[in-house]
């Protein structure tokens, strides 16, 4: 636990001086956000607000984690390579927006290819490990499941949902740093204090360390008015991160479950789209979530800090659900 708490602190520290040198890097580039005009019309202030933020709290994460004691072990690596491979195509993505043609960035299509196929990959590495390969972690009452064949198509699915989760929910000044901080306290008391599944998942926890203490940093300058948001590179890292140590732990219905904040923000673009291509009608006022209840009349403050209050509960149930 010491070694954990001194992981957090490390990152913390790296991460407050990384990204305040990278935000003078990137107003000097002048590297700032270009506000959709299809959003809420308050957020029309925030255009020129520096973007990239997650270009520092992954670097401060990669570096932290690398002089950790037990980064050598397989499951660190896998996270490592395949959050550095969401984060490369975010940060792509990011950079398309300022020097492509287009200011959209990457095109939906390509950027979906390549979240499958790395989905596929580290479900087939799962299976490969050979120890009830297709097994997965459910509520108390139920046990394990052996998904067998169907674990692979299971883990890409958990894998680009939870990526795009994280993608919607970067709408407000703080609201995915903060949601992600409570989400990955409750995987890392999952995990320690239950060693669920096998001994080797205490193997992930620095993981979590070095992406709090990062985060943490990163929510420091993101909190409400934000001088700086984290762009695609930082909610697709995380949302990477996520979805790397849930299929790792094998506690993927717990990331549905106390994740539930992020589950809604995706099901309600999901509903929006379905609805209004059937009906010409609208379900919520906009989507993703965040928004509707902006429009209803919570200011982003009480929006993003219920948000949080609310993933504490789903993180609270989720615990209640899991442990054994």
């Amino acid at each position: 636990m010491k070694t954990l708490v001194m992981i957090t602190a490390i990152s913390f520290v790296l991460g407050l001086i990384l990204q305040k040198a990278w935000m003078a890097v990137l107003a000097k580039w002048r590297m700032r956000q270009i506000v959709r005009t299809d959003g809420p019309e308050a957020h029309l202030k925030k255009s020129g607000t520096l973007t990239m933020g997650g270009v520092a709290f992954y670097a401060a994460f990669l570096l932290t984690i690398l002089i950790s004691p037990g980064s050598s072990a397989p499951g660190v690596k896998v996270v490592i390579v395949v959050s550095t491979i969401c984060f490369l195509v975010g940060l792509f993505d990011d950079l398309m927006k300022f020097y492509g043609k287009k200011t959209t960035g990457l095109k939906a299509r390509f950027k979906l290819i390549v979240e499958i196929a790395v989905g596929i990959l580290l479900g087939l590495y799962m299976v490969h490990q050979g120890h009830e390969p297709g097994m997965i972690w459910t509520p108390k009452w139920i046990g394990g499941i052996d998904l067998k064949w169907l674990f692979v198509p299971f883990v890409a699915v958990v894998f680009v949902g939870t990526i795009n989760a994280a993608n919607l929910t970067d709408g407000l000044d703080g609201l995915l740093a903060g949601c992600y901080l409570v989400v990955s306290a409750a995987f890392m008391f999952l995990i320690y204090k239950f060693r669920i599944f096998n001994q080797e998942n205490l193997a992930l926890l620095p993981v979590f360390a070095a992406t709090m203490g990062a985060v943490a940093a990163f929510l420091w300058f993101n909190s409400n008015p934000a001088k700086i948001f984290m762009g695609d590179s930082g909610s697709l890292f995380l949302g990477g991160v996520l979805a790397a140590v849930s299929v790792l732990a094998r506690i993927e219905l717990f990331l549905f479950v106390a994740g539930g904040v992020l589950v809604a923000e995706a099901l309600s673009v999901s509903i929006q789209v379905i609805s209004f291509k059937l009906t010409k009608k609208r379900v919520f006022k906009m989507a993703p979530l965040h928004h509707h209840f902006e429009l209803s009349g919570w200011s982003e403050t009480q929006t993003v800090i219920r948000f949080w209050i609310a993933t504490g509960i789903c993180a609270a149930i989720g615990l209640w659900m899991f442990v054994r």
